[in-house]
């Protein structure tokens, strides 16, 4: 490839690299070691940290529990970084989660530092009794476990009834932006809530709004209604205040945690 860009010099240099397997393999733990010091290193000087888990099943079909962690310095900057990948080759279970969880765990030495971990809500996880939430509070771990925000929020849009495309356009473009402003790094919780609960109040003002056949805060809405107007037909989108407060009924059983 150097040869092609006329590198002479980067050519040799490239050509004097040994690449046998056993020289691939040995770079490759090398890096693999170097990486898990840097992480281990980070939690072990870290005030708090959090961790975030998400299973899911890939194209092999074995399923693997991603374990992200989330860091808070001395200095309060903060880091995040994927720290493990561990695949359930049998069930997935509640045990076999707290069982892969404990394991990386104890690499970082315990959870005496860890602040929340969140899920995605699966019931493996959040069981009281045995799953990992229920199994980690036998085992005398306190710290919270709760769903992930941006799942949730997620989950709360699907279940809104699709009925008029007009309006449903308007809300998913309004749940998008929602979803998208939790989204990000370096995201504190306090502005994670703050974000929840003024979407809920916005979700209030859609519903006082769509009740007064005033669909203000749907673009998709407000132009069929002009368009019906001018040919002296009605349409009423007061009925869609109904699949509003479906929507503020799921946001407030779903994120009943964070009030927690």
């Amino acid at each position: 490839m150097a040869k092609a860009f006329e590198d002479t010099k980067l050519a040799e240099k490239l050509e004097s690299v040994p690449l046998s397997h056993q020289t691939i393999q040995r770079r490759i733990i090398d890096m693999e070691e170097q990486a898990e010091k840097s992480l281990l290193s980070l939690v072990e000087e870290s005030i708090y940290f959090s961790l975030c888990l998400d299973e899911s099943t890939g194209q092999s079909n074995i399923a693997q529990l991603l374990i992200y962690v989330r860091t808070t310095s001395k200095d309060f900057s903060v880091k995040e970084e994927l720290f493990d990948v561990c695949f359930l080759h049998v069930t997935t279970k509640g045990k076999d989660i707290y069982d892969a969880v404990k394991k990386s765990v104890d690499r970082m030495g315990d959870l005496s530092k860890c602040s929340v971990i969140i899920t995605d809500g699966a019931l493996a996880m959040t069981g009281n009794k045995i799953g990992l939430k229920g199994l980690l509070k036998k085992d005398g771990v306190n710290c919270p476990v709760i769903h992930c925000l941006i799942h949730q929020g997620a989950l709360c849009g699907t279940a809104v009834m699709q009925d008029r495309l007009a309006f449903l356009t308007g809300l998913t473009n309004h749940l998008n932006k929602f979803n998208l402003s939790l989204q990000g790094r370096n995201k504190l919780v306090s502005y994670m809530v703050g974000v929840v609960n003024g979407f809920r109040n916005k979700l209030r003002i859609f519903k006082h709004s769509l009740e007064k056949n005033e669909p203000t805060y749907f673009p998709s809405c407000e132009e069929l209604l002009k368009e019906f107007k001018e040919q002296d037909k009605v349409v009423d989108f007061s009925d869609c205040s109904f699949e509003i407060q479906e929507t503020i009924e799921e946001f407030d059983s779903r994120f009943i945690e964070v009030e927690d």
